[in-house]
């Protein structure tokens, strides 16, 4: 009986310390203003810290290294900066592909890449395709009539052949991930969930 106690608390601990991970208040505040519903997965790119949660609810599944653009934040086309905002999964592309497959205008080339170092900047693996939802922000143009559009810029989340660079900023836009940390997101990952792009 008192074994059985205390596994119960235990497993209380644990759950509480698992619950504790909250989402961003200014997230909540920012779908709250669109009258947006939270999907089932959440990814909050942290672009500070140059990492991304993985989120199934508010319980935390993953976190991984990731790469934003070198050039920083930034909204506007042709800048090579990481949108920040609110985005959702618009569409999965690549299932089934093999480990570093090589993709070009989101389609696969049949090619993998074979390991060696190149100054190209390589799409792996998968590729999330990202789309704002907050218009004139990362959605549309802005009020000085420049392109704002995530989704035009095509801005994703991919492998890349620059592992070694992650965890600092040295993409041209788009959010890079390790090849094998991305196959298993992408198999988890709903199509459609939303993705948080913040400073901090």
């Amino acid at each position: 009986m008192r074994l059985t106690t205390l596994l119960c608390v235990f497993c209380s601990l644990v759950t509480v310390q698992v619950q504790a991970h909250v989402l961003p208040s200014t997230f909540l505040e920012k779908m709250a203003d669109l009258g947006e519903p939270l999907t089932k997965h959440l990814l909050i790119v942290n672009v500070s810290q140059q990492k991304m949660q993985f989120f199934n609810g508010n319980f935390l599944v993953a976190t991984y290294a990731i790469s934003t653009g070198k050039n920083g934040t930034g909204q506007e086309a042709n800048s090579l900066q990481t949108p920040l905002g609110i985005h959702r999964i618009a569409k999965k592309i690549g299932a089934q592909a093999p480990l570093y497959t090589i993709f070009s205008a989101r389609e696969n080339t049949g090619k993998t890449w074979d390991g060696q170092v190149i100054e190209t900047d390589l799409v792996l693996t998968r590729i999330l395709w990202l789309e704002g939802l907050e218009k004139g922000y990362n959605k549309g143009k802005n009020s000085m009539g420049k392109s704002v559009d995530s989704f035009n810029r095509y801005i994703y989340i991919h492998g890349t052949n620059e592992e070694n660079l992650l965890g600092s900023p040295a993409s041209k836009g788009c959010i890079r991930m390790k090849n094998s940390d991305l196959v298993s997101l992408f198999n988890q990952v709903d199509p459609a969930s939303l993705v948080y792009i913040t400073l901090f």
